[in-house]
């Protein structure tokens, strides 16, 4: 998958369609076929993000439709924070996610898209490319895979409070967090918080 790649308008069978310039859309997934503006520019409507904002990496429902005995407690945890906590936070996708989870008829990967079926999706504007494109020049992802640079760019445009991801390589890596700390601010970013679901705890409340 390339950068540019990640810019075509995706209307079909599942239901979405992609933002074009300054302005990005959902579609409603269950048929009804309405259309609401999410975003203008890289704010997100006031009235949409009352609750903290968190991007949705591709590993989330991967590990919540795994079955794998070794991801046992990762994927425990994953099932908790998405069915019950979950709905304390507005949580988005893009369009980097529905492509990673792919296309095909094996089971696990039609669970997956089942999973975020409705989900709002953010749109792979050009000033997100390019904000990947920085992130790769500067060092702070060489190497990775273009869909990881992309996903920390779209948390980063739409000034997402957290980015929520099992990729402690690339993304959930405390090495890094300063670093994108320090490119965000010279590029006049937010800076999302990246997390596993183990660090999303609910919030404590005063005994």
């Amino acid at each position: 998958m390339t950068l540019a790649g990640l810019l075509l308008l995706a209307i079909g069978d599942c239901g979405l369609r992609i933002g074009r310039g300054r302005r990005a859309w959902y579609v409603s997934r269950n048929g009804s076929g309405w259309l609401l503006p999410l975003c203008i520019g890289s704010q997100i409507r006031q009235d949409v993000a009352m609750r903290p904002t968190v991007y949705i990496e591709t590993t989330i429902p991967s590990y919540y439709c795994d079955d794998r005995p070794a991801l046992a407690g990762d994927i425990a945890r994953t099932r908790q924070w998405w069915d019950g906590e979950g709905g304390d936070y507005e949580c988005f996708i893009s369009p980097a996610v529905l492509d990673e989870l792919g296309t095909g008829s094996d089971p696990v990967q039609v669970a997956c898209k089942a999973l975020v079926e409705g989900s709002p999706i953010l749109a792979v504007e050009p000033e997100v490319l390019e904000i990947a494109e920085a992130y790769r020049a500067r060092r702070l992802m060489l190497g990775d895979p273009a869909a990881d640079a992309i996903h920390l760019a779209l948390a980063s445009y739409y000034r997402m409070d957290y980015l929520i991801t099992w990729n402690c390589r690339h993304l959930a890596n405390a090495n890094k967090a300063r670093h994108l700390g320090v490119l965000n601010v010279q590029m006049g970013l937010a800076i999302p918080r990246l997390v596993t679901p183990h660090l999303l705890l609910p919030r404590e409340e005063p005994a």
